[in-house]
């Protein structure tokens, strides 16, 4: 592989890392179980700011592999807060990283407490181009978004989507957890992959905090 092609491969796995980040903010469930499913050394990381997270990558074929991210971080705040955060696509643009466009193309409320919407992503790193749809599906009743990808709208280097969160109370705050299983149209290099995967990460986990802080004292005013 010449350095062309790994810089090209780097960028759209790098693309996909942010993108990964952009479906899992919106795929949530603020239900709490009873039981932090973490080991003690787990724990410990999350209270010390750290981020714990795995990456599975599958390989198809030479130009199909499956995606299987889990990660999670504590967040010093009420579930509140970080519900909020969800809450509001139409102001996602104002912190994910590296998202260009964003638009909410239907936006339904078929009950008083459920929500259908729609939203068209656009997002460049590093040269590349990515985007897809999502559908999310919101019960406020039950305080849960579902979101998938909604393939009867134009998308580039994602196949399927499925991804979702769970809420853990932990001391003085909430660990969530993002997971998230997608197909790809592309084959990477583990080595490259997973070194761009920590960084996003870090910037995705970092933007998610400093937006729960803002949520955080902008609910204090009013």
């Amino acid at each position: 592989m010449t350095g062309i092609n790994k810089s090209r491969w780097g960028g759209i796995a790098c693309a996909v890392i942010i993108c990964l980040w952009s479906i899992g903010l919106f795929a949530a469930s603020t239900t709490a179980t009873s039981k932090p499913p973490f080991t003690t050394e787990e724990l410990d990381k999350l209270v010390r700011g750290e981020v714990v997270y795995s990456l599975v990558e599958t390989k198809i074929s030479d130009t199909e592999q499956t995606s299987m991210l889990v990660t999670s971080v504590l967040i010093r705040h009420p579930a509140e807060v970080i519900w909020e955060v969800l809450n509001h696509p139409e102001r996602e643009m104002e912190w994910i990283p590296y998202l260009k466009e964003s638009t909410v193309v239907i936006d339904k409320r078929p009950t008083p407490t459920t929500r259908v919407t729609v939203i068209d992503y656009k997002i460049v790193a590093y040269g590349i181009k990515v985007y897809y749809s999502l559908v999310r599906e919101y019960d406020y009743k039950a305080r849960t978004i579902r979101a998938y990808m909604d393939k009867e709208r134009p998308y580039k280097y994602f196949l399927d989507i499925q991804a979702g969160w769970n809420f853990y109370p932990y001391r003085d705050g909430i660990i969530f957890r993002y997971w998230s299983d997608s197909k790809l149209t592309i084959n990477l290099p583990k080595v490259i992959s997973r070194r761009l995967a920590e960084k996003q990460l870090a910037a995705g986990i970092e933007a998610i905090r400093k937006r729960c802080d803002y949520i955080a004292e902008e609910m204090k005013r009013r």
